[in-house]
């Protein structure tokens, strides 16, 4: 099984670094792959022997940035063919997940630690594609729920 992790840069991978060191022992199979918007990050996971791609930041106010994180994404999927993803978002994770779907992989989308109160707008948008989505506050998942 090929697994590939994802996070956009601060908060999110943060979250994702936190979940990978904490759960390491349950994984059934320890990611291959690791996807991120941050450069200095990448640096860093490459020392550990995965493979390691940058993707363009994006948001919905950066209309042709989300235009390049959507080409960038699909070449990784296309390329990389995982059979599952984890990622703590955000939008060009989401995008990606929307290729890995497509490519028949299995997505589990947990929600940034940030949002308190509600998913994510990408946490949202990609929760009815999901595999399996995850917040990590009560009020948020009472919130999920119904899906």
């Amino acid at each position: 099984m090929k697994l590939l992790v994802a996070a956009s840069a601060g908060g999110h991978a943060n979250d994702l670094a936190a979940l990978l060191e904490r759960a390491e022992a349950m994984w059934p199979e320890h990611p291959s792959v690791y996807v991120t918007t941050a450069e200095v990050r990448a640096d860093s996971l490459r020392d550990t022997g995965m493979r390691v791609y940058v993707v363009r930041e994006a948001d919905r106010r950066t209309p042709i940035s989300a235009g390049v994180a959507t080409f960038q994404t699909f070449r990784v999927i296309a390329k990389e063919r995982p059979d599952a993803v984890v990622t703590t978002g955000a939008m060009p994770m989401a995008i990606m997940c929307v290729w890995a779907r497509l490519f028949g992989a299995k997505i589990a989308w947990v929600d940034c630690l940030s949002q308190v109160d509600e998913l994510s707008l990408s946490g949202r948008t990609i929760r009815r594609l999901a595999h399996l989505t995850l917040t990590q506050w009560p009020d948020g998942a009472t919130r999920v729920r119904g899906v």
